[in-house]
């Protein structure tokens, strides 16, 4: 079996080791075991609640510790104060709901631009439709990509408009799905230089173990995210952190108020409640707690800098990718350095590669030992990996980039 270049994090990370051994010890302690006392006394107690021989059989799952001591993990990994709090979801679309209340709620006009992911832009107009609340949509994505927008310009333009459109709330994403990383502290300072702001809903889950969170900072109400990508758990979690001190407590009285009407509704999210308070409600949905084991292994592996190393070999690998791409006839589709994150998009300037469907796209590059994401119109994105590219790598980039269909030389990027 050949070693993959893997450079699609974007979409669905690879597994860090500990999430691994997560995974594959609950399995084998389900096959074993099934749901058994000693199920529960792991999950509200810990690994250290079993007898010795569970703990040596099943040693990959010694980091779980509790739902209480996961979420103050998580929190050390946001970079968020310690009286912060910490939702966990099976469905981030629930997450995403409950975010697009809290926004509907107290605004009257929400600020949001067209670098939203379109299923969260979704559900956010689903549920304003049945509220006083108005949506104002900056385009961005041309701006930055073609007009190279600066960082000063981006926060005036998004200022002003808020201004003028008389907007009382923001959701924004802290970096989009083709990775531009937007200055959420300073446009949300900005703003509130000169106006009032209700409430801000962050998307982060492109920015968790990418870019620094930094939630200290207080410059939103609610931040969603997931596991599945950067952290590098695979199975999909959504994480929600609240902890502003002008919102804390009508986050948190708004979903105890939600839950018990039913109109939010999410299998994880009422049994981490659940576990966290000793409570339990017998005839409660059956709920899956794979992806919070898997979740938590990984998040040791976050916080453990050795696993993810210190970066040192990023900007070396995206050089290389760009030179690559670059010869063989590739666009680095990239917006200002300050916008920049671990996310490359590259557009190929031949016709007929702009005609390939995406599979057929991202086929071209993994016959070459190569995982990306791709799109219409010959784009491809790339997760810059944190460890050196190899010279074997290097040379499987090259012969994946030079290989393409015959055809017309085009110059215009993301044309119609």
């Amino acid at each position: 079996m050949p070693k993959l270049l893997y450079l699609d994090t974007a979409r669905l990370g690879r597994m860090t080791p500990r999430a691994r051994r997560a995974s594959i010890d609950f399995s084998r302690f389900a096959s074993e075991h099934g749901g058994s006392l000693y199920l529960g006394d792991f999950l509200r107690h810990g690994f250290r609640a079993w007898p010795h021989g569970f703990q040596g059989e099943y040693r990959g799952l010694e980091d779980w510790d509790g739902v209480a001591r996961l979420k103050e993990k998580l929190i050390e990994l946001a970079g968020a104060k310690q009286e912060s709090e910490v939702l966990l979801s099976a469905r981030s679309a629930t997450l995403m709901k409950f975010a697009s209340r809290l926004l509907a709620g107290p605004c009257r006009n929400v600020l949001t631009t067209d670098l939203t992911w379109p299923v969260y832009d979704r559900i956010f107009r689903r549920e304003q439709r049945t509220s006083a609340c108005r949506i104002t949509t900056v385009p961005l994505r041309r701006a930055i990509f073609r007009q190279r927008l600066t960082e000063a310009e981006l926060v005036e333009l998004l200022a002003r408009t808020f201004q003028q459109e008389t907007c009382d709330g923001l959701f924004l994403p802290l970096v989009d799905c083709l990775g531009i990383h937007l200055p959420l502290p300073a446009i949300v300072e900005r703003i509130r230089s000169e106006n009032e702001l209700r409430f801000v809903v962050v998307d982060g889950a492109q920015a968790i173990q990418h870019v620094s969170l930094g939630l200290a900072g207080d410059y939103c109400d609610f931040l969603l995210a997931g596991t599945h990508k950067w952290l590098g758990a695979y199975q999909p979690m959504g994480l929600g952190f609240f902890g502003h001190p002008r919102s804390s407590g009508h986050v948190h009285d708004s979903l105890l108020r939600w839950t018990n009407r039913g109109e939010i509704d999410d299998a994880l999210l009422s049994f981490g409640g659940e576990l966290q308070s000793g409570q339990s409600h017998p005839f409660g949905e059956t709920v899956a707690v794979s992806p919070m084991l898997v979740g938590n292994a990984a998040v040791v592996d976050a916080l453990d800098a050795s696993v993810h190393g210190k970066g040192d070999g990023i900007q070396r690998n995206r050089g290389l990718i760009v030179e690559t791409a670059t010869r063989h006839g590739w666009k680095h589709v990239s917006p200002a350095p300050t916008f920049a994150s671990r996310i490359s998009v590259f557009q190929s300037s031949r016709k007929r590669d702009r005609e390939e469907t995406p599979d057929c796209l991202r086929r071209r590059f993994l016959v070459n030992d190569i995982v990306v994401s791709a799109y219409d119109k010959g784009i491809i994105r790339i997760s810059i990996p944190t460890p050196p590219i190899s010279a074997e790598e290097a040379k499987s980039l090259d012969t994946a980039f030079s290989t393409r269909r015959s055809g017309p030389i085009v110059d215009s990027l993301f044309t119609d």
